[in-house]
């Protein structure tokens, strides 16, 4: 084979190569933004976890400032014993307003406790995650986190842990 024939054949196969390897990032990096639109739409969330040997009868959460509550209340009925319960939100638009999450709970044949967590000062369009787990028989740990899934915000402070005392009915952080 002569000296041209072979140059022909390197640059067609350099062209083939850098052609194929183009095409190649070019899909994981569809992949990627695709995966990533995913993750950011599937936010929207209150989930309540009952990682106890309890029945919680309800779980009530509701956004409130030093002024007033925001009106943005969910409640979740009836979570049985090591049982998971999800509700759907909408955007919820705090931007400035200092807001806490207030979240009223109440175990079966217990008292109604409350507590406040995190501070919200921007668009919550992510997940709240309320997740109880027993210690013993009277200590349960109360873990409350939120987050705008990906994209994180720093004006949205919330991953508070408590633990609750049921025989005395107090919680403290």
């Amino acid at each position: 084979m002569n000296k041209e024939k072979k140059h022909e054949v390197r640059n067609f196969l350099d062209y083939q190569s850098r052609t194929i390897l183009l095409c190649a990032i070019g899909a994981v990096a569809l992949i990627i933004i695709f995966v990533l639109m995913f993750a950011e739409n599937s936010g929207n969330k209150l989930v309540i976890k009952n990682n106890t040997n309890l029945k919680l009868e309800y779980v009530k959460t509701n956004f409130i400032n030093a002024d007033d509550s925001i009106n943005n209340s969910k409640t979740a009925n009836n979570i049985d014993s090591h049982k998971t319960s999800t509700l759907t939100q909408k955007t919820i638009d705090l931007t400035g307003t200092n807001a806490n999450l207030e979240v009223r709970f109440k175990f079966e044949g217990k008292d109604e406790l409350f507590t406040d967590a995190g501070i919200f000062n921007d668009k919550l369009n992510g997940n709240v995650k309320i997740t109880f787990t027993q210690k013993d028989d009277n200590t349960i740990n109360l873990t409350v986190k939120a987050s705008n899934g990906l994209l994180t915000s720093n004006s949205i402070d919330c991953n508070e842990h408590y633990t609750i005392n049921l025989k005395n009915g107090v919680i403290s952080e």
